[in-house]
């Protein structure tokens, strides 16, 4: 018995950000065409902290702060009235914007061609890509990028004090590869953070409280009582309703009756929203087969809505077929001019579904905007535990909950523990035993403390865990050991 592990709606939409589309590429400028986004360079004993308006005495720092958005590349322009070489240091300081995925961050240096610090451009078309990496790391998810020290790069710029330091960044990550659409969005960890994004990507824009739970939009805030997705038409609202989101604790069908902590929010643009969609993939088990499961009554409500979603069950080795995509056309009265973009969007599931070990891939909703167009607003994808060795990628940005590290210590192990409510707690070997032993002490009148399989290879030093974990438990007032030795390693 395996649970399956679920990426959160950071990690899927905006790991979806690439999502499962190259977005990120699409939307940034051509090189030539770069634009620097409110670049500043500041000096803390300046006039006005500004050294455009002063030498570079003091500490000869200069200080590159780039305020704009453009993750995939973005020039820092300084035109100095001092020679840069001048300095004896120089930094380059990033927005404090978190990012759902682990990229790497390239610098290079290029001359800078115009004096216009809000349309430069770079000498030639591509320069920045093609001259030498002055420096390069690789971000981690959820990580901001320290000040990066770029002093030798100022040195080797032009002698007049005008260069561009060009920062590329580039997503390696596989999500690259299945083009299903998704608002280019942000994750970010504080008030200030949240005003930051929505000035700079516009308003309305939407606040998503990031929890291992459904139901957000619906649910509760213990600090006003409101729902935990929003619509902000401000920056100022999204100062507001951050603080009111952020570090409180988000109730929902799902959660525990006490809530769950909210420490993240996903912020995108609003989209403008003509129908909502339904669209799923998961296994019929008693059909021994994948489905697809699509609806055009999408959203919050699609759990009252049974009757509305159309099952259409097909073959992995052969694909979705004409035939089935006929069949979806008429259920959904898609027109013959979007049927194309439907079909990309379930061929792309489909080679998720089967190249990632997924047991559940879920859009919802997947929205038609009024221009005829198809987005991905919300996802939730489940992946199997069994597959951990062949998904390394994907295990690796596994969103723990927290009060759960008992069952994560357990994994590590190759032990499967689920705390449940009773006081009886239990170690067995073997799922289907594990679950009729705690079937029988129900039946008769206990209460198991959890579910504890120690699999079919179990060592001396798993079972020795296994009591660990269980003896850290508080409710627990016995152990019950049901064992088959025949399926144990021997000491």
């Amino acid at each position: 018995m395996h649970t399956p592990t679920s990426l959160t709606v950071c990690t899927v939409l905006a790991a979806l950000a690439s999502c499962i589309t190259t977005s990120w590429a699409q939307d940034a400028p051509a090189i030539k065409d770069s634009t620097i986004l409110r670049s500043t360079v500041s000096c803390p004993d300046c006039p006005e902290r500004n050294c455009y308006k002063c030498t570079l005495g003091h500490e000869k720092t200069l200080r590159a702060s780039t305020g704009g958005l453009a993750w995939v590349r973005f020039l820092v322009g300084f035109k100095l009235p001092v020679p840069v070489s001048d300095a004896t240091k120089c930094t380059v300081q990033f927005p404090a914007f978190v990012r759902p995925n682990p990229f790497s961050v390239n610098v290079t240096v290029a001359r800078a061609l115009s004096s216009d610090w809000g349309e430069d451009t770079v000498d030639g078309e591509n320069a920045p890509e093609s001259g030498d990496i002055f420096t390069s790391m690789l971000l981690e998810p959820y990580q901001n990028m320290q000040a990066m020290d770029i002093t030798a790069a100022c040195k080797g710029a032009q002698a007049n004090g005008e260069f561009s330091i060009y920062v590329g960044t580039q997503s390696d990550m596989w999500y690259d590869e299945y083009a299903i659409p998704v608002p280019h969005g942000y994750v970010v960890t504080n008030p200030g953070d949240a005003e930051a994004v929505v000035s700079s990507i516009g308003a309305p824009s939407v606040l998503k409280s990031q929890i291992l739970a459904g139901g957000r939009g619906k649910g509760k805030m213990s600090s006003d009582g409101k729902g935990g997705i929003r619509i902000v038409a401000t920056p100022e609202q999204a100062f507001q309703n951050a603080s009111r989101m952020l570090g409180h604790y988000l109730t929902t069908q799902q959660t525990p009756p006490s809530g769950l902590l909210v420490r993240k929010l996903y912020i995108y643009k609003a989209v403008d929203v003509e129908q909502e969609f339904y669209v799923s993939l998961t296994f019929d088990r008693e059909r021994y087969s994948p489905v697809i499961l699509i609806s055009d009554q999408g959203g919050v409500n699609i759990e009252s809505n049974q009757d509305k979603l159309h099952k259409f069950w097909f073959n992995l080795s052969e694909g979705i077929t004409a035939e089935t995509l006929a069949g979806i056309q008429k259920q959904l009265s898609f027109t013959d001019k979007e049927m194309p973009t439907i079909a990309s969007i379930i061929r792309q599931l489909i080679k998720l579904f089967e190249e990632r070990d997924a047991i559940l891939l879920e859009l919802n909703p997947l929205v038609r905007t009024p221009e005829g167009s198809f987005v991905c607003l919300d996802a939730k994808f489940d992946f199997d535990n069994a597959a951990q060795f062949r998904q390394p990628e994907i295990f690796s940005k596994e969103e723990r909950m927290p009060g759960f590290e008992d069952e994560y210590e357990a994994q590590k192990h190759g032990l499967v523990y689920i705390r449940l409510n009773g006081h009886i707690g239990n170690i067995v070997n073997g799922a289907g035993l594990a679950m009729a032993t705690n079937d029988l002490i129900n039946l008769h009148g206990g209460k198991c403390a959890n579910f504890l399989d120690i699999g079919g290879k179990a060592t001396t030093e798993t079972l020795l865990k296994a009591f660990e974990i269980l003896s850290r438990d508080q409710q627990v007032r016995g152990i019950f050991v049901n064992i088959f030795g025949g399926m144990c390693i021997p000491a």
